[in-house]
């Protein structure tokens, strides 16, 4: 297959997953710092973006089943389904984390309630499921999952450490948000997204500050711009 058809499956799977499943999630960060900062319900946040992604999802859902035929199986999926089983137990059981996640978002738990069992949970199935020892469990959570084995090795990563760098940014766009809140610095950019927003659309002002702030997730003064009135109303 050549290079570029794998990139673009492989750009397919990963885009998809990282501002799809990233935002939808009820135990989303992002989602949270989201809410916190425009002072928003975080499960209305949650129920609006799913709306929006409805469409969207269903029409690359039938692509992808349109164009599954097409393309001759390789026998990925029941190589990655072996590897998997031969370096964890796996069973119905380990779908217990999940399950609590989302029935506990369906009750519109608090979300740090729903993260808290996600995590005990999933510790708990890592001790007597998993037969991983305690010192194991810390030192994953920390540092990350490291494997010797090579059919599992794309598993590899995670853990607080590898946060540091988004918690770095995170606070540096904190700690810009109160300057720029409380200087005119921006006032003249401002005028013009929220001139956006009321000419276009609140949509309008989100695609303004995306053009100036270059992330949404990463806006210093969302609660204030134009789009977040908008949200709250909804």
């Amino acid at each position: 297959m050549p290079w570029a058809c794998r990139f673009s499956r492989q750009a397919g799977r990963r885009f998809p997953g990282r501002f799809f499943g990233d935002r939808c999630s009820p135990i989303s960060t992002s989602a949270l710092l989201v809410a916190d900062l425009t002072g928003t319900d975080f499960y209305n946040n949650l129920k609006h973006m799913v709306k929006s992604a409805a469409v969207p999802f269903v029409l690359t859902c039938a692509v992808y089943f349109a164009l599954g035929p097409l393309i001759p199986a390789s026998g990925e999926a029941g190589d990655m389904a072996a590897s998997l089983a031969s370096a964890f137990a796996v069973g119905p059981v380990v779908l217990l984390p999940p399950v609590i996640v989302f029935a506990l978002a369906l009750m519109r738990v608090d979300i740090l309630v729903v993260i808290g069992a996600g995590i005990a949970s999933s510790i708990s199935l890592c001790l007597v499921y998993q037969d991983m020892a305690a010192a194991d469990v810390v030192r994953t959570a920390i540092l990350g999952y490291v494997t010797s084995l090579p059919q599992v090795r794309a598993l590899s990563g995670g853990g607080l450490v590898s946060m540091l760098d988004t918690v770095q940014i995170v606070c540096i766009t904190s700690a810009y948000a109160g300057i720029f809140k409380e200087t005119p610095l921006l006032a003249g950019i401002d005028r013009v997204v929220r001139r956006m927003s009321r000419r276009l659309s609140p949509y309008g002002g989100y695609a303004g500050d995306v053009c100036v702030y270059g992330d949404y997730f990463l806006q210093p003064d969302a609660g204030d711009h134009a789009g977040a009135p908008a949200a709250q109303r909804s």
